[in-house]
């Protein structure tokens, strides 16, 4: 999974990223980089990351951990890299962070909403920190630690202990998330939980799920309590017993 902000750190001391797109190949491909060598005296950039510890989008960004995403590192990068990637990311987080209030995150464009945020996506792409709260109907989004979605349409991926009602759209929950389902698809995986009313789910790995309607699929170790709807159960997964 991508970090919420990614540089390139150049020979010359320069740093730079893309304002709306993490990825470290949608940078270097913009810029028209490209690996060529793997001789730690000749490499032309690194990759580079500036994250917060323990994943705490609360602290300030001077305490963000700078780190090298890299299997060979350049004899050349130092200290004055750090600097130019930090600065980049002050930038950067200016307008790419918010913190408070709310905020839509309009087409092309990538948010990061931490604290008590509240974002609105129906275009775009943004990630839900902390406690913030969106609500999607298009584009893409991510929600992480405690954070809530409400989800009528585009994509989105729960993580952590994130919840979520999903109404339409494509949803998936991992980890330790819950979700409930009344309409759309949603796909739960690792210890997630859901609650299906409406629309189709599967479920996988060590997740559980409780059906009262809509269709609902259950693989692998996953287990359900079926009270209404339609459920099939294969392998290893269990219906439970009332």
């Amino acid at each position: 999974m991508c970090k919420v902000w990614s540089g390139i750190a150049r020979r010359d001391g320069r740093c730079f990223s893309m304002g709306n797109d993490p990825s470290h190949d949608e940078i270097l491909f913009s810029a028209g980089l490209k690996d060529d060598t793997a001789d730690k005296d000749e490499l032309a950039f690194a990759r580079v990351e500036i994250v917060p510890p323990g994943g705490d989008y609360s602290l300030p960004l001077s305490k963000w951990e700078f780190k090298v995403d890299e299997q060979v590192r350049p004899t050349w990068l130092a200290g004055k890299h750090e600097v130019a990637a930090r600065r980049a990311l002050k930038s950067w987080a200016k307008e790419h962070i918010i913190r408070k209030g709310d905020r839509k995150v309009r087409d092309g464009e990538f948010l990061v909403f931490v604290g008590r945020s509240t974002g609105e996506v129906s275009d775009g792409k943004a990630r839900f920190y902390d406690q913030s709260t969106g609500e999607v109907s298009g584009g893409e989004a991510q929600f992480h630690g405690e954070s809530t979605g409400e989800i009528s349409g585009g994509e989105a991926r729960f993580y952590g202990q994130s919840t979520g009602e999903i109404s339409g759209g494509e949803a998936q929950f991992h980890n330790q998330s819950a979700g409930t389902v009344s309409g759309g698809m949603a796909r739960f995986d690792g210890q997630s939980t859901g609650e299906i009313s409406g629309g189709v789910a599967w479920f996988y790995c060590q997740s559980t799920g409780t059906v009262s309607g809509g269709k609902a699929r259950f693989y692998g170790q996953s287990t359900g309590e079926v009270s209404g709807g339609e459920a099939r159960f294969h392998g290893e997964a269990k219906r439970a017993v009332n």
